[in-house]
């Protein structure tokens, strides 16, 4: 059965609810026509820059892909290479 493979380890609430909000970031990336990973790096640095926490107000709302800049949409569906 593909589903239990998938699922693997998500037995426990404590591991499929991270799960779950990691798939739901990098699907809506996804069809936002977004590169997950550029888009997760990014958000990551700027929790790194933040002191470890996540950004909050527009900071946060960066990274929205209905709400995000032009520059930001273009550097996240770069699929690879160099920031344009």
């Amino acid at each position: 059965m593909v589903g239990r493979k998938n699922h693997y380890g998500s037995g426990s609430v404590a591991s499929a609810e991270p799960a779950g909000r990691a798939w739901t970031i990098t699907a809506t990336a996804a069809r936002a026509g977004i590169n997950p990973l550029r888009y997760l790096t990014d958000y990551l640095d700027a929790c790194a820059a933040a002191g470890g926490k996540p950004p909050d107000g527009a900071a946060l709302a960066r990274f929205l892909p209905w709400a995000a800049t032009d520059t930001d949409l273009a550097r996240w569906r770069n699929p690879a290479g160099p920031d344009p």
